[in-house]
């Protein structure tokens, strides 16, 4: 308000005095100096002389769509004046003449015909020769705003008064002395019903004090609002009838013109609040211990990817993996690899848009795998809208050890009884086949006479017999390398090949064959002794069997070398050969790879069984016509042996 009495209270425009405007108008010598100090007025101001009636000085051109010279003629001016003010205008000239200058507010019509509120403040500026008025400066401000708002002022206060007393928030004031300065209907409603009694104006606020609110904190709270600050404090307080309630006091200070003249008080009842808090915060707690004593991670988020909850289980692994932790309002696609950041980018997009689906996938986590089974799920509300969602994790590395152990089972079943099937039929048919060629010899010796014939006869029933006790010897090593369990001892290459070569000495064809033999043991070599002369003994009898009997100088080569790490075996001939086709079958059970000597096929397939068993490999390299090279490593179980002699140690 005091900004549209400026220049009536004495303040001109631009925010110079009355007083120095005068002064400087008085100073003006010329019209065009007049001119450029009024045209600098936010106002109309404009100067009048009183004898001719004229307007000598103004700075605006029109004034409420008229004119300046129409305004300058009283006439014209009463014209417009609202019949309310014809008195008061009257009274103004009067003022003016007398004392030398006047002010006053009326209402006035525009060009528009439509009332406007004008305030005028007039001065004596010139005197004539007989020491009476010849000129006044006036000053106009249009200020229909101001008297808009005194015209609304009751209504508004009505208005506040409504406000004030619609909500179910009971409200107070009191001024910098504690005194009350207004209630509320709300307040005075519920201080009658708790209390017993209402609050009187200009009381002191002490005499309010609620039941089991101290004096010392009643005052604490309204001394800090009077200090300018604004305070919210929760207290448990007695009714007159004994029981408990909750009351909420929002305190806050109230200004004018920056100083603080008092505290206004909103109070309200929020007993049934605190107590949903409390059974919120009670479910969350037992919520919270169950999810953090799962084994399975838990962790929600909203839509901009921040954490809402994330159980203990979920925060060692991300900290684990991810070397940092995760805390509820971290965005956790900001602070997971690069690596994987699109690819659960994808996964939360998914869930957000309302999809339920499982992840199963692998992560290494300090040098070991671990499987996880993640289940999305989005959070919808009552009205379908998808806040955030939330993830199950559940480690089952063990169950996917077991199916895959399974798996391999199954599939070690399957191989298994393929070769039983195989194994089935080979036997059934590499031992009758000498069996009915024996029966076979027999008949033809009960009808021959001939001692000769006789002989001849006897001599292919041994080969039968023979046959079929080598394939009766392959079975056997071939049941006693898949039961047997290893057992390491410290190896001689030299002695074992050189037994190995004493045995193998029957064998048709073996006298004419060069052995040449190359052995380089540096160091104790330990592994499983039959097993190692069921390898050795096969590739050395393989080598015997099939020689090239027309080469001048057949030989067979075998050079052993060893490490503390590993022992590397090769066996070469220059026999016959095996073709390339043959050569990646040449391991299976019962597959016979040439028909130039009969052998059971079974050999070679018992030899890779054995170096499975030692956790060995074996290559071959072998062209038609020119040999056959086979090289086997086999690892030095040294250490196995000394695991085992600490562990007999251990258990006595």
């Amino acid at each position: 308000m005091a900004s549209h009495f400026s220049l009536i209270e004495g303040k001109g425009p631009g925010n110079s005095s009355w007083k120095d405007v005068t002064v400087k108008l008085n100073q003006v010598v010329s019209q065009e100096a007049m001119q450029q100090l009024l045209s600098q007025q936010s106002a109309l101001v404009f100067v009048l002389n009183y004898s001719t009636r004229k307007i000598e000085f103004v700075n605006q051109e029109k004034f409420l769509g008229h004119r300046l010279e129409y305004w300058g003629k009283s006439e014209n001016f009463r014209k417009k004046l609202h019949p309310s003010c014809q008195g008061p205008f009257k009274n103004f000239w009067k003022q003016l003449l007398t004392n030398g200058e006047s002010k006053h507010s009326f209402k006035v019509k525009n060009r528009k015909m439509r009332w406007k509120w004008i305030s005028v403040r007039a001065k004596t500026l010139r005197w004539n020769v007989n020491n009476f008025p010849e000129a006044f400066l006036f000053t106009v401000i249009k200020n229909e705003d101001l008297h808009v708002f005194e015209d609304k002022l009751s209504e508004r206060i009505a208005y506040y008064n409504a406000v004030l007393n619609a909500g179910e928030t009971g409200i107070f004031a009191i001024d910098n002395q504690y005194r009350i300065l207004l209630v509320n209907d709300c307040h005075q409603k519920y201080s009658q019903r708790i209390f017993g009694q209402q609050y009187r104006i200009g009381t002191s606020a002490f005499r309010y004090i609620p039941t089991g609110l101290r004096l010392a904190e009643y005052k604490k709270l309204l001394d800090a609002a009077l200090k300018g600050d604004e305070i919210q404090s929760v207290f448990k307080l007695k009714k007159q009838d004994g029981h408990h309630y909750w009351a909420e006091f929002d305190v806050s200070p109230i200004y004018q013109q920056k100083i603080i003249i008092g505290a206004l008080v909103h109070a309200q009842d929020v007993t049934g609040k605190i107590e949903n808090e409390q059974k919120i915060k009670a479910a969350h707690t037992n919520l919270k211990t169950i999810i953090n004593n799962t084994e399975d991670a838990i962790w929600s988020i909203d839509r901009q990817f921040r954490v809402i909850i994330a159980n203990e289980t979920f925060s060692k692994l991300f900290e684990k993996y991810f070397q940092r932790p995760v805390h509820p309002g971290d965005r956790i696609i900001d602070i997971i690899s690069d690596s994987i950041k699109d690819l659960w980018l994808d996964r939360y997009a998914m869930a957000l848009d309302g999809k339920k689906f499982e992840v199963k996938e692998n992560y290494t986590l300090q040098g070991r795998v671990y499987y996880f089974l993640t289940n999305f799920n989005p959070i919808i509300d009552e009205k379908g809208n998808v806040l955030g969602c939330c993830m199950y994790s559940k480690d089952i590395t063990e169950i996917h050890t077991a199916q895959e152990a399974l798996k391999e089972h199954n599939q070690q079943l399957l191989q298994a009884n393929e070769q039983l099937d195989r194994f089935v039929y080979s036997v059934s048919h590499d031992l009758r086949a000498p069996i009915a060629s024996s029966l076979g010899l027999i008949e033809l010796a009960n009808l021959s006479t001939e001692m000769d014939e006789l002989r001849e006869l006897l001599e292919l029933q041994k080969k039968n017999l023979q046959k079929m006790d080598n394939f009766i010897s392959d079975i056997v090593e071939y049941a006693r390398n898949a039961r047997q369990e290893l057992k390491i001892q410290e190896i001689s290459f030299e002695q074992t090949i050189q037994q190995l070569l004493e045995q193998l000495s029957h064998m048709q064809g073996v006298k004419q064959i060069d052995k040449k033999i190359e052995i380089h043991q540096h160091g104790p070599f330990f592994s499983d002794q039959n097993r190692l002369n069921i390898i050795i003994s096969n590739l050395l009898s393989n080598a015997f069997k099939y020689f090239n009997p027309y080469e001048e100088a057949p030989f067979v080569k075998v050079k052993v070398f060893t490490s503390p790490q590993h022992a590397k075996l090769e066996i070469s001939d220059n026999g016959i050969g095996i073709s390339e086709k043959h050569l990646n079958k040449i391991f299976d059970m019962f597959y016979r790879a040439s028909n130039a000597c009969s052998g059971t096929g079974i050999g070679l397939y018992i030899l890779k069984e054995a170096l499975q068993k030692l956790n060995g490999t074996i290559q071959v390299e072998s062209e038609v016509g020119f040999g056959t090279t086979f090289e086997v490593q086999i690892p030095n179980h040294h250490h196995r042996l000394h695991t085992e002699h600490d562990s007999l140690i251990r258990g006595r």
